[in-house]
C-alpha cells in the first residue's frame, strides 16, 4: 500500500469518526457555557491557567487576558484552577441551562513553587517533569544560564561529562530523544560545540521532560522528548536584560502590540570571542577557540473571534569561529533556523488546531590545501611538522518539514483525540579529510557524501476515560506511521489513580519507533552531527510505574513532594556504526583522497534493554529554604559478540542535589552537586608503534569490549546572588564558582588515555590527558523592568 492511498484511508476513517462524534454531540444533553476570568492578587491576568473539572474530563485554558469559557452539562461542578507559580484553587460552578454570571477567580502566588528546580506532573499529566525559568536563576550556571544544563538534576537524566551539554534520558543514547519548541521539532539547538543550549532562559515559560510515557501526539523517539515552551505576554510591557561572562541578551514582551497580537522577542549575542581576539589569543587550535554565537526567538500570538487563536514563531541560532592565523584553516559556521505557524480553536466540547514548521540546520567549513614536498595536494594524515595538514571540508545541510492537524472532543467522563501528521526530511551532507571526520565522528570514513530523504505520515488516535468519584483516569492511544510504504503501529496506555490520601500511582506502557540515527556518541569539540536514515527503525517497548506523594498545599508553610519510579525498556534494532580503529585510519591507501563520493552507512543492528529506578524529592520552606535532589539507579545493555554488554552511556549511579539558603539582606547562596558512575569503556591492553615513512603510527590492541569503566564524575558548584528593587526595576547580581573543589574529572577514554594504560591490566581506565572543567568562576547581572 502506497503512503498516498494509506493517507486517503486514514482520512476516510477520521472523517467517519468525526461524523459519529458530531452526531453524539447533537444528541447530547444541552450544556451551559460557564465563563470566568483568572487573575493574581495584584490584578494581573493569569494566562494559560488550566481549568479542569473534578471527577470529569472537561478542561480548558485561560487566554492571554486570563479569561476562559467551558461548556458543562446541567449540575453542580467543582473547578480546579492551576498555573505554575500559583497555588491551585477550587471554585464551584452551577450549570443550570441559563446564563450564569461570570466567575472571578483570584490565585495566590506560590513563591516556594517557583523556587523549585523541578515541578513533577500530577494526575492530569503523569510522567512529566517541569523546569521553570525562575528556578534556573538559582542554579549556578556554566557562565551562562541554560535550561539544558539543568536537566541532569532530574531523575533519569545524565550528561556524558561536564563539557558536553547533550544528555541521556532513561538509559537511552544521546540521539534517542526529540527537542521541540512550542511543538515544532528542532535539530541541534546548542552553542559552543554542544557545550550550552541555544536558548535564553528569559524567553521560556517552562521546559517539560517526558521519558517514561509518550502521548501519541508527542514526537516518536525511543527515549523521550524535551519540550520547550516560550512565555506569554502579560497585561503590561516587560523588559529584561542579562550580562554574563559569555554574552549579552535582552527580552521584551509586548501585550496587544498590534490589535490582539502579543509579541515576545528575545536576542542574545556573545562578545567573549571578540575580547580574546583583541588579546591575541587566537593561536590555539580551532577546537580550543571560543566561537561567537547568537540566537533569537520571536513569537506573535493573536486572539481571534469565536475561539480562534494563532501563533507565528521564528527561531535563529548561529555559531562562527574566529579567523585563524593559520593558512590551512577557514572558520566553521553552524546554525539552525525555524519558521513555525500554529492555529488553534476551542468552542465548548470541541477543540482542535494545526501546526506547520520549516527547519534548516547547516554546518560549513572549508580549509585550504597546501602542496606537500612533491608538489601535490595529497594530505598528511598524521599532521607532522614536516608535512602539510590535510585539506578538510564539512558541508552539512539538513532540511525538515513538519505538519500536523488535530481535533479533540470532550464529554464529562471520556474524550477522544485524533490527528494526522507529515514529516519530510532531506539531508545532503559531505565531509573530506581526517580533521573534518574527527569534528563530526571518529567512526566516519575519511571522505564521504551522504544524500537521502525520508517522509513519514502518521495517524494518531487517543481516548481517555475517567471514573467519577474514584479519580481513576485511563488513556489508550494508537500511533500509526507509514515510512517507505511500510506501516508501524505503536500502542500506548496509561492508568493513574489516587491510591491513598495525597498519593497517586501511575502506570504507563508504550511501544515506540525511531526512524533516524547518528553515527556514534558525540564527543567534546564536535560539530552538529549528520543524521542518517537506517534501513529499518529502532524499536522500544517501555513500561513504567510512578508513585507521587504530594502533601496538602493549602496555605503557606513548608511544602514537600516525593516521587519514585521504576522503568524497563526493551530495545530492538538499535543501529551501530562500527568504530574505525587508529590503524584503519592510518594506512597508506588513505593518503590520496579525491572529492567526496556518495556513501551509505552500513549499520549493524543490535538488541538490548535498560532497567532503572529513580527517586526525586524536594523540601521547600516558607522562609526560602530549598532542598531538592534525585537519585537514579539504572543499567543499559546491548547484545554484542553474543553477550550482553554495557552501552557506552551506561552509568549505574547518578546523584544530584540542590540546596538554597537565604542569607538575609536579600542575599541567597546555592550549593549544587552532581555525581555519576564512570561509563563503560574498552580497555587497551597494548600499544604497538608501527614504522611508516619517516615516523611511526600507534596501533592499539584493545581488550574485552567495554569490560572496564572510566573514573566516576563529581562536581560541586556554589552560587551567591542578591535581588533588589531600585529605579522601578528588579536587579539580580550573581557570582558563581563551577567545580569549586577543583575535582579532576575525565572527559572520555581516548588515544591519550589508551597510551597511559598501555601494558596495564584490563581494568585500566585512567583519565589520561583529556580532562573536564577546572575551577571556573563567573559573574552575571540581570535587570527586569
Amino acid at each position: 500500500m502506497s503512503p498516498k492511498s494509506w493517507l486517503k484511508q486514514c482520512l476516510c476513517v477520521a472523517s467517519a469518526a468525526l461524523v459519529v462524534l458530531a452526531a453524539q454531540a447533537v444528541s447530547a444533553q444541552e450544556s451551559t457555557i460557564i465563563r470566568g476570568c483568572v487573575s493574581g492578587k495584584a490584578g494581573e491576568a493569569v494566562s494559560r491557567a488550566n481549568i479542569s473539572v473534578m471527577g470529569a474530563l472537561f478542561q480548558t485554558r485561560t487566554a492571554d487576558d486570563g479569561c476562559f469559557a467551558i461548556a458543562l452539562p446541567a449540575g453542580e461542578w467543582r473547578l480546579v484552577v492551576r498555573r505554575l507559580g500559583y497555588l491551585p484553587t477550587e471554585v464551584v460552578a452551577r450549570a443550570e441551562g441559563l446564563a450564569q454570571p461570570d466567575l472571578s477567580i483570584i490565585l495566590e502566588r506560590a513563591t516556594t513553587e517557583l523556587g523549585r528546580l523541578v515541578v513533577n506532573g500530577d494526575v492530569l499529566s503523569p510522567f512529566t517533569s517541569t523546569i521553570t525559568p525562575m528556578a534556573l536563576r538559582q542554579l549556578p550556571p556554566l557562565g551562562e544560564r541554560d535550561a539544558f544544563r539543568a536537566l541532569p538534576f532530574l531523575p533519569g537524566v545524565a550528561q556524558p561529562n561536564d563539557i558536553l551539554g547533550r544528555f541521556y534520558l532513561a538509559g537511552g543514547a544521546s540521539d534517542e530523544h526529540a527537542i521541540t519548541l512550542n511543538g515544532h521539532p528542532l535539530q541541534a539547538p546548542f552553542h559552543l560545540n554542544s557545550v550550552v543550549g541555544a536558548f535564553n532562559p528569559a524567553s521560556l515559560d517552562r521546559v517539560d521532560v517526558v521519558m517514561h510515557h509518550l502521548p501519541v501526539a508527542a514526537f516518536d523517539r525511543v527515549s523521550g522528548t524535551i519540550d520547550l515552551h516560550t512565555r506569554n505576554a502579560v497585561d503590561r510591557s516587560e523588559r529584561e536584560a542579562q550580562l554574563s561572562v559569555l554574552s549579552l541578551s535582552g527580552t521584551a514582551s509586548e501585550p496587544e502590540l498590534v490589535g490582539n497580537t502579543d509579541v515576545l522577542a528575545t536576542a542574545r549575542a556573545s562578545y567573549l570571542s571578540g575580547v580574546l581576539a583583541r588579546l591575541d589569543l587566537d593561536g590555539a587550535s580551532d577546537d580550543l577557540q571560543i566561537p561567537s554565537f547568537r540566537d533569537a526567538v520571536v513569537t506573535a500570538r493573536t486572539q481571534w473571534a469565536r475561539g480562534w487563536d494563532s501563533e507565528v514563531l521564528l527561531f535563529h541560532t548561529q555559531d562562527s569561529w574566529p579567523e585563524s592565523s593559520r593558512r590551512d584553516n577557514v572558520p566553521a559556521t553552524w546554525g539552525e533556523n525555524l519558521v513555525g505557524l500554529r492555529v488553534g480553536y476551542q468552542d465548548g466540547a470541541w477543540s482542535g488546531g494545526a501546526r506547520i514548521s520549516v527547519n534548516r540546520a547547516t554546518v560549513d567549513q572549508r580549509s585550504f590545501a597546501i602542496p606537500d614536498q612533491f608538489g601535490s595536494v595529497n594530505a598528511n594524515l598524521f599532521n607532522s611538522a614536516s608535512q602539510p595538514r590535510l585539506t578538510s571540508l564539512i558541508d552539512i545541510d539538513q532540511r525538515w518539514l513538519s505538519a500536523q492537524v488535530h481535533a479533540r472532543y470532550q464529554r464529562a467522563q471520556w474524550s477522544l483525540f485524533a490527528a494526522m501528521g507529515l514529516d519530510a526530511r532531506e539531508h545532503d551532507n559531505a565531509w573530506l579529510g581526517e580533521t573534518a571526520r574527527e569534528r563530526l565522528f571518529e567512526q566516519l570514513p575519511l571522505s564521504a557524501r551522504y544524500v537521502a530523504s525520508q517522509s513519514a505520515a502518521t495517524a494518531l488516535l487517543e481516548g481517555t476515560t475517567i471514573a467519577a468519584g474514584s479519580g481513576l483516569r485511563s488513556t489508550l492511544g494508537l500511533r500509526t506511521t507509514s515510512v517507505g510504504g511500510a506501516l508501524y503501529v505503536a500502542p500506548r496506555a496509561t492508568v493513574s489513580a489516587p491510591v491513598a490520601k495525597e498519593l497517586t500511582l501511575s502506570l504507563g506502557v508504550d511501544r515506540r519507533f525511531q526512524f533516524d540515527a547518528i553515527a556514534g556518541e558525540p564527543i567534546e569539540g564536535s560539530l552538529t552531527q549528520p543524521v542518517f536514515f537506517p534501513a529499518k527503525p529502532r524499536t522500544a517497548d517501555v513500561a513504567a510505574v510512578t508513585a507521587a506523594w504530594r502533601p496538602s498545599r493549602k496555605g503557606a508553610g513548608t511544602r514537600a513532594q516525593l516521587s519514585v519510579s521504576f522503568f524497563g525498556k526493551r530495545n530492538r534494532n538499535r543501529p551501530v556504526l562500527e568504530t574505525r580503529t587508529a590503524a584503519d585510519n592510518a594506512t597508506p591507501t588513505d593518503v590520496s583522497i579525491g572529492p567526496p563520493q556518495e556513501w551509505q552507512p552500513a549499520f549493524t543492528f543490535v538488541n538490548g534493554f535498560a532497567l532503572g529506578a529513580t527517586v526525586g524529592f524536594d523540601l521547600v520552606a516558607e522562609g526560602g529554604w530549598l532542598l531538592q535532589g534525585s537519585y537514579t539507579r539504572q543499567r543499559s545493555r546491548d547484545e554484542r559478540d553474543g553477550d550482553m554488554r554495557a552501552t557506552p552511556w551506561d552509568a549505574p549511579h547518578q546523584l544530584a542535589g540542590l540546596l538554597g539558603v537565604p542569607l538575609g539582606q536579600k542575599w541567597q547562596i546555592t550549593l549544587a552537586g552532581q555525581f555519576r558512575s564512570g561509563p563503560a569503556v574498552t580497555p587497551i591492553n597494548l600499544t604497538v608503534l608501527n614504522p611508516f615513512f619517516d615516523g611511526y603510527f600507534p596501533r592499539y590492541i584493545p581488550g574485552e569490549l567495554r569490560s572496564a569503566r572510566a573514573p566516576s564524575f563529581f562536581r560541586a558548584d556554589i552560587g551567591v546572588q542578591r535581588q533588589w528593587t531600585a529605579r522601578g526595576a528588579t536587579w539580580i547580581l550573581s557570582a558563581q564558582a563551577i567545580n569549586a573543589l577543583a575535582n579532576d574529572n575525565g572527559v572520555r577514554y581516548d588515544g591519550v588515555t589508551a597510551a597511559s594504560c598501555s601494558g596495564r591490566s584490563q581494568g585500566c581506565a585512567s583519565n589520561g590527558g583529556t580532562r573536564g572543567l577546572p575551577f571556573l568562576p563567573s559573574v552575571g547581572l540581570e535587570v527586569r523592568w
